[in-house]
């Protein structure tokens, strides 16, 4: 199912602001999100700027990042060459000149091993935040300001789990898949038909495999369940 998410973005300028006052408070560029369900992001920008004069210009310097999370493979028109981080940041950046959202627009394609989707809104948030583009306003091909301009858009949602686990004596040993910067609460419980869980700890999981352990009874006839609950 193609899930859209159509989002104006503000625009922060750092720089000559006074200048991009015919811009201030107008949308210069909009991004549309579609997925096709099984993995497939294609990010759409175009330019919305009420006078077409006006443009956001990414130069060799300027870039446009993305969170997603377990890519497969990105890219984009030519021109453009894309890194991804090991935290799944993707950042484009265009190799010849300065790039003008305009016309025809620009497309980015990113393919992720995640179907389910979720919103990027929160600036603050370190999971899933609005995107961010450092570039600058041009009038007539002409810079007038440099800055930065955030935008939302939809990308892919993993949730946390187990990958392994293993016991000893006195502690199991939970291994937990890279999760990126999410934060992970472990919940433990001796009973699943009372649905009472107790909390073990909550840590971060920084871009990589987690392992973690606990105390626990070796006595087999005092079983222990574990589930990770996740807030972005």
């Amino acid at each position: 199912m193609n899930m859209r998410q159509q989002v104006t973005a503000s625009i922060v300028f750092i720089l000559a602001i006074w200048l991009l006052r015919p811009a201030c408070g107008q949308d210069m560029f909009e991004v549309l999100t579609e997925t096709d369900g099984a993995g497939l992001y294609t990010y759409h920008f175009t330019n919305t700027s009420p006078d077409t004069a006006w443009a956001w210009g990414i130069p060799e310097w300027g870039t446009i990042q993305l969170q997603s999370h377990c890519v497969i493979s990105a890219y984009g028109p030519p021109g453009w060459v894309v890194s991804v981080s090991s935290n799944g940041i993707s950042t484009w950046r265009y190799t010849n000149g300065t790039y003008f959202i305009e016309g025809q627009g620009l497309t980015f394609v990113i393919q992720s091993a995640v179907t389910n989707a979720v919103a990027y809104t929160n600036s603050q948030s370190e999971f899933f935040p609005s995107g961010i583009s450092l570039g600058g306003g041009y009038s007539n091909y002409v810079e007038y300001g440099v800055g930065f301009h955030r935008f939302s858009y939809i990308g892919p949602r993993p949730y946390p789990r187990f990958t392994a686990m293993s016991c000893a004596d006195t502690q199991v040993m939970l291994s937990i898949e890279e999760m990126a910067g999410s934060t992970c609460f472990v919940r433990s419980s001796s009973n699943l038909l009372t649905n009472e869980w107790d909390s073990e700890t909550n840590f971060p999981v920084a871009g990589i495999a987690t392992n973690i352990a606990f105390p626990c009874e070796s006595e087999p006839v005092h079983p222990r369940f574990y589930r990770l609950d996740f807030k972005n």
